[in-house]
């Protein structure tokens, strides 16, 4: 991949996914719990649920240019995973992804069309998406506000 390029992906990922680790650090086990105040609702365990699939499956599809289907290594129930889980799982996703953007033509069409660039871009999405459900549990339940997330998204309570 182009230095350069590469040096800008990994920069941004490593911004992007580190709001998500500061935001695990002033979490506790049992916010995990939480949910919207509507029927509905999944619990915020579930968007880091999410997140870990996400970046299981797309370092491996941009690896391989095949999409093998979305999987989490997480389970699926809060009561069996912790913050200390979460952020492990994180870490392995995160080293799968920028290994697999190291060794990757970010331009080379795969079978379906996509790029690795693309594929990138689009999993940067995803994970932006998940900032985005997670903020209504900050707010909902007054939980802390990262200062990265507070200077980021511009995100306060007044």
């Amino acid at each position: 991949m182009n230095l350069e390029l590469l040096l800008q992906l990994k920069q941004h990922w490593m911004g992007l996914r580190g709001r998500t680790y500061d935001l695990l650090d002033v979490l506790k086990d049992n916010d995990l719990e939480k949910k919207l105040p509507f029927p509905e609702s999944k619990t915020l365990y579930y968007q880091f649920w999410s997140l870990v699939g996400t970046s299981e499956s797309f370092a491996q599809f941009i690896s391989t240019g095949t999409w093998k289907g979305w999987n989490s290594s997480l389970p699926f129930d809060v009561t069996e995973a912790s913050l200390d889980d979460i952020k492990s799982r994180l870490q392995k996703g995160e080293y799968e992804i920028i290994d697999a953007l190291e060794r990757a033509d970010p331009m080379r069409e795969f079978e379906g069309g996509e790029t690795p660039l693309y594929l990138y871009i689009t999993l940067a999405e995803l994970e932006s998406h998940h900032h985005g459900q997670i903020v209504p549990y900050i707010m909902a339940h007054n939980l802390p506000i990262p200062k990265s997330w507070a200077r980021h998204y511009s995100l306060s309570r007044q």
